[in-house]
């Protein structure tokens, strides 16, 4: 924790900060290398000093997760001076990459480009990393390609090439309605990954088989015939 109490004069290494209002998804420890680490009741106020910031024994310990930032309230002593609700903001970098994955619709047998609207990272601590996404579990029904490589099968693509529009899904063509598959996102230089996150494909069937005109059968019945006989009698005079 980097705090440095005042505006424009430097501050004396005895100056004195006083919490007046403790973070919301963590607590402040002062850890002194000859007393190990100490804590301190939550609900109780920590004083510490100007020194034991600038000697590093100030730390922030978070203990809610999913959070990006938290901030406190301190009053700051300085000899005859005093400041009043001080307030320290504290930026939390994430410990997992935060992945957020859109659905998305395509036509039987057709193709869909994948944007980068698809794969939102939103957090500064990410802006501009080039990580790749992993394939933990493929589709079944169609597949990632490159369209630089049609019809080669991706397990892993970037984020730059995601940028660039050259990442489609594209599907196998079968009656299927719905598919899916798991990525996550991986950033071998910072040594961090994101949770896996599925994303789900609506298949829009597509009326593709040759119709089929049946002929009804129908049975036709003559109409029937009434034969005359003339019996050789003579007619009544």
């Amino acid at each position: 924790m980097c705090t440095q109490a005042g505006h424009e004069d430097d501050i004396p290494s005895e100056a004195r900060f006083i919490v007046r209002t403790l973070p919301m998804h963590g607590y402040l420890r002062r850890s002194l290398p000859e007393e190990g680490s100490l804590g301190t009741d939550e609900k109780s106020p920590l004083i510490f000093t100007q020194q034991d910031i600038d000697d590093g024994y100030i730390h922030y310990v978070q203990t809610t997760a999913d959070q990006q930032q938290d901030c406190c309230l301190l009053d700051v002593m300085n000899g005859f001076q005093a400041v009043s609700r001080l307030e320290i903001l504290v930026d939390i970098v994430p410990k997992w990459i935060p992945l957020e994955v859109q659905n998305f619709t395509v036509q039987e047998g057709g193709s869909k480009a994948l944007p980068e609207d698809y794969f939102k990272i939103p957090s500064k601590h990410f802006e501009g990393l080039d990580c790749e996404f992993v394939l933990l579990k493929p589709a079944k029904h169609g597949y990632v390609e490159n369209s630089h490589f049609p019809r080669v099968k991706l397990m892993k693509f970037t984020r730059k090439q995601v940028e660039n529009e050259l990442i489609s899904y594209v599907h196998d063509d079968s009656e299927a309605l719905l598919d899916n598959f798991t990525i996550f996102a991986n950033s071998s230089e910072l040594g961090k990954r994101s949770l896996p996150q599925t994303r789900f494909v609506t298949v829009e069937s597509v009326n593709d088989e040759a119709s089929v005109i049946t002929a009804n059968k129908i049975l036709q019945v003559s109409a029937p015939c009434f034969w005359i006989y003339h019996n050789n009698i003579e007619p009544p005079i």
